[in-house]
């Protein structure tokens, strides 16, 4: 079976020889054209394109069960190009984009095709549960874990029209990262905590509205990493259970 994971470069070969999709071309050209953009809030993304280290993964249908097995095995092969990255630096670099067909959904249908995809990937998931990470995603320790490793998820959808820091054009991406890497990049001390208000700051400029309440610091009291992957454009924080199942029980 081909391979679903792809890098950003080869991608573009695809489109330059007019072999993909043109949802494809479309999601690959607005996603380039939006993080090389000077004013892009993440101050990382031009290296991590400089340096090859942004892969892709196509999906066609999100409800789709081959697509999301499909997808699984695509983060399958992404975490395994990082446990074999010798460089620390640029494994902690590396950055999944999971690119969704936006042409059949409706704005309501993107939350739900975020929490079905992940929902679907930690029911295949086999492994054990790092046994360091809570399991209750009310913890402000608690990650989304995926084959022993943390995770963080950011949803960047069309439905987004102020909050411009998530909407990277006219599909919907994951974008998906291991905590490992971001800690790797901005860790939990002064530098750290200089990167993530420079790009807070960046983040504030770049949007229509505030800075949403549910961005907090992983580990901090009142953090839930799960109440930022997916923000809309208004200032109300999430209320209600988590919408991932809770696959390991009480």
């Amino acid at each position: 079976m081909e391979s679903p994971l792809i890098s950003f470069k080869e991608a573009e070969h695809l489109i330059e020889r007019n072999n993909v999709q043109s949802w494809k071309k479309q999601v690959v050209e607005q996603v380039k054209s939006r993080i090389l953009n000077k004013d892009y809030p993440c101050i990382f993304t031009k290296s991590a394109y400089d340096h090859d280290h942004i892969m892709i993964n196509f999906i066609n249908d999100p409800f789709s069960e081959d697509d999301l097995n499909r997808s699984f095995v695509a983060i399958n092969e992404f975490i395994t190009l990082i446990n074999n990255t010798r460089n620390k630096q640029s494994a902690s670099m590396k950055t999944l984009l999971l690119c969704i067909d936006c042409n059949e959904m409706g704005a309501d249908d993107e939350p739900k095709a975020v929490w079905h995809l992940l929902n679907g990937f930690l029911r295949l998931d086999s492994s054990a549960w790092p046994m360091d990470v809570p399991t209750d995603p009310e913890n402000e320790e608690w990650a989304y874990s995926l084959l022993g490793k943390r995770a963080f998820i950011t949803a960047l959808t069309p439905s987004h029209k102020k909050r411009h820091s998530r909407n990277i054009g006219s599909h919907m991406v994951l974008l998906f990262q291991l905590r490992d890497g971001i800690e790797h990049v901005a860790p939990y001390n002064a530098k750290g905590d200089n990167i993530r208000e420079l790009i807070r700051q960046r983040i504030e400029a770049y949007d229509d509205v505030p800075l949403a309440p549910d961005m907090t610091t992983h580990g901090d009291g009142g953090n839930k990493d799960w109440t930022q992957y997916w923000l809309g454009d208004s200032m109300e924080s999430h209320t209600g259970k988590c919408p991932l199942h809770d696959k390991y029980g009480e």
